[in-house]
């Protein structure tokens, strides 16, 4: 199973809130381990790997499957998190 497609998306970075926990932004977070996760992908030239995003550019939510579709995707990857800010921890 050789230079099968991988789509790998960025979630977390069209038009919803990003929000943000310590200073940290979900877009840059998911956009870094999204980025990251090509290294594994790409390591035994099993997959050629399509970003729905690598810089500023953006997919829009819609046309993401439509995409992956397109290119006839074997495995869409979608990275996201949640933030969320903790005041106190009861123990």
């Amino acid at each position: 199973m050789k230079n099968l497609r991988l789509f790998l998306d960025a979630g977390n970075r069209c038009k919803e809130p990003s929000n943000s926990s310590h200073y940290f932004f979900k877009k840059e977070i998911t956009l870094k381990t999204t980025l990251k996760l090509d290294k594994y992908g790409t390591k035994d030239n099993d997959f050629k790997v399509v970003y729905t995003v690598k810089s500023g550019v953006v997919t829009e939510l819609k046309d993401r499957p439509k995409k992956a579709n397109f290119i006839d995707s074997y495995l869409f990857v979608s990275v996201h998190c949640k933030s969320i800010l903790v005041l106190s921890i009861n123990m």
